[in-house]
This record gives structure tokens, C-alpha cells and sequence, in this order.
């Protein structure tokens, strides 16, 4: 039998055939200083997300440019999830995708348009964002995304350590 998420209050189930598998609350699956990152050279939007974000209890950086995304995400204080425009002044989404796959590859990629679009949807989830969602930034969703997101993150870190702590 597939597995399958169900959700209960402020944690996970996951079960396999009626097996609990992991039960983690809000606050253990995520660590408390989660740091977001926003790469969005409009600031209406940007802002608004900001806010939600800092709803869930979330620190929150903003750039304006792609190379102020890498040289973020190239210091010690890296960021935990990116939320992106489609579009900068130096490059897009895809750039912002790029350089988090190659310099950190644990941090989800989300890609923020004010529009619905179903190809760039398409496009984002083919070439590794993790999601995409469009204004306005509802409570619920934030806290999923950033969830869901966070705990994808840390599956892939923690294989990763386990692949390098075999070979090691």
C-alpha cells in the first residue's frame, strides 16, 4: 500500500498500511530559526509575504537581485527556503533554482508570480522548484508550504548524510 500523509492538529501521520511511520509536530519538524529568504525586486508583494511568513514564526530576508540571492546563499547564514520572483533585474527564477542546487542543495526553491500559469507551473516543478503559488498569501497555505517544504528539505539532507557517512 502507498503511503500516505494525514494531518492531526499541529503534526504529521504518515502511515503505511495502518503503521505509523513518523509524527512530527509543527515545531520539531521545523527548527525554530528557519530563515527565508525572498528574492523579489517588487516590494508590494514581497512585503506581504514577508509578513506571513513572520506569522509563522519565521525570520525573513529580502534581496532585490540574483546576485544578492548568491552571495547569501553563499555565506554561513544560508537560507532555509527561497521564495523567488519569476523575474529580476539580473536573472529569474531558474537562475535563483540553479545556484541553490549547486552551492546548498537542501533548501527548497518557490516561485511567487501574481498570475496562475499552468506552463510556468509545469516549468518550475520540471526544473526543481519545489512549488509555485501566487498572491494573496493566505495564513493556511503559507504554513503548509513552508511545512511541506521544510520537511522535504530535511529528508534529502538527512539522506545525503547517510550516503556520505557510508562512504565515509
Amino acid at each position: 500500500m502507498a503511503n500516505r500523509w494525514l494531518e492531526e492538529g499541529t503534526g504529521i501521520w504518515m502511515t503505511d498500511g495502518g503503521r505509523l511511520l513518523i509524527f512530527a509536530t509543527w515545531r520539531n519538524a521545523m527548527r525554530k530559526d528557519i530563515l527565508a529568504l525572498v528574492v523579489s525586486a517588487e516590494p508590494g508583494p514581497a512585503a506581504a509575504l514577508e509578513t506571513g511568513l513572520r506569522q509563522q514564526s519565521l525570520k525573513t530576508r529580502r534581496v532585490g537581485t540574483c546576485r544578492e540571492a548568491e552571495e547569501l546563499i553563499m555565506r554561513d547564514t544560508k537560507p532555509d527556503i527561497i521564495f523567488s520572483d519569476i523575474s529580476m533585474p539580473d536573472g529569474t527564477w531558474a537562475d535563483v533554482v540553479r545556484m541553490i542546487k549547486k552551492e546548498r542543495g537542501s533548501a527548497e526553491v518557490i516561485v511567487v508570480s501574481r498570475l496562475p500559469n499552468t506552463e510556468l507551473y509545469m516549468e518550475v516543478m520540471e526544473r526543481g522548484g519545489f512549488d509555485f503559488i501566487t498572491p494573496p498569501f493566505a495564513p493556511s497555505d503559507l504554513a503548509y508550504l513552508v511545512q511541506s517544504a521544510t520537511v522535504d528539505a530535511s529528508k534529502r539532507w538527512g539522506a545525503h548524510m547517510r550516503v556520505h557517512a557510508s562512504t565515509a
